[in-house]
């Protein structure tokens, strides 16, 4: 029985359909190819040979390792949210909340206080990107949202972090963006034009794994790219998880919400995947012939 390819677009999600359509017809054709030089000879290292000839290079796309706006279809529940969902730490200063939401009808509300809560373990290598929309509950006359995105191995001491900060300055904001190692900081203030703190602000961090650098993006728009990240991470794209931190009373008084919180990686390519399927259908085949 003929493989049917149509079957293999589970394998991919909507949104990549039509690159995946196009790596679908290219590795069909192959296949077909491959198929007919192995019916001919049942030397397997030609039929390898073919298929190494014929293998294409699809784009990665990108998925989520983390991504959640705090909805109870996620299994989330309104109040604290540290034990929900592997969310950890923060106490009664952070809690699912109905108050505000940028996506679904619930967010993640931070008191003030002195504390943080952990996001789930995320120890990975391979990570593209990270994101996150804030809202202040009221306008704020000084620093309000505070995150922190911890490198490499969180258990080490001399761990290294990313930390974002958005403050008012004058009759204006600006986001801080910090590299730390261990309790030494590099800080860098980056001024926000056209920014309300009391509507819904989409922070965005992607990462440049060969130069080790990251660039900050708040609304689509570019603050500043080829950032250097902390020289302790050996490993460029490793996050540990992401930590939101809330402000001391005497800084702000307001709640800060967040939503969509997304941590993104590279999903394997189309071509990879369907390579492993006509290798392994190949050879099937290959094992029926001599049996016949």
């Amino acid at each position: 029985m003929k493989p049917n390819f149509n079957s293999l677009v589970l394998l991919h999600t909507p949104d990549t359909a039509s690159s995946f359509q196009k790596d679908v017809i290219m590795l069909a054709a192959c296949f077909r190819r491959a198929q007919r030089v192995f019916q001919t000879s049942l030397n397997s290292g030609l039929f390898l040979l073919v298929s190494a000839i014929f293998t294409v290079s699809a784009t990665s796309n990108t998925q989520a390792a983390l991504i959640t706006s705090f909805e109870e279809s996620e299994g989330f529940e309104l109040g604290t949210l540290s034990g929900q969902e592997g969310w950890s730490g923060g106490g009664a200063w952070f809690n699912v909340s109905n108050a505000q939401a940028k996506d679904g009808v619930w967010s993640l509300a931070v008191s003030p206080g002195v504390s943080r809560v952990d996001s789930p373990d995320l120890l990975s290598s391979g990570f593209t990107s990270i994101s996150y929309w804030v809202l202040a509950g009221s306008t704020p006359s000084a620093q309000y949202s505070r995150v922190r995105v911890l490198l490499g191995d969180s258990e080490n001491a001399n761990h290294a972090a990313l930390q974002f900060y958005i403050r008012r300055e004058g009759t204006g904001y600006q986001i801080q963006y910090t590299s730390w190692i261990g309790d030494a900081p590099s800080t860098t203030w980056a001024t926000l034009a056209s920014f309300s703190p009391t509507n819904w602000n989409e922070v965005s961090v992607n990462f440049a794994s060969e130069s080790k650098t990251y660039s900050l993006s708040v609304n689509g728009d570019l603050l500043a790219s080829g950032i250097s990240l902390p020289t302790a991470v050996t490993t460029s794209d490793a996050i540990s998880r992401i930590e939101f931190w809330n402000i001391a009373s005497g800084t702000f008084s307001g709640t800060t919400y967040y939503d969509t919180v997304t941590a993104a990686v590279p999903e394997p390519t189309t071509s990879a995947l369907l390579l492993t399927f006509i290798v392994a259908t190949a050879f099937r085949l290959r094992s029926k012939s001599k049996k016949n």
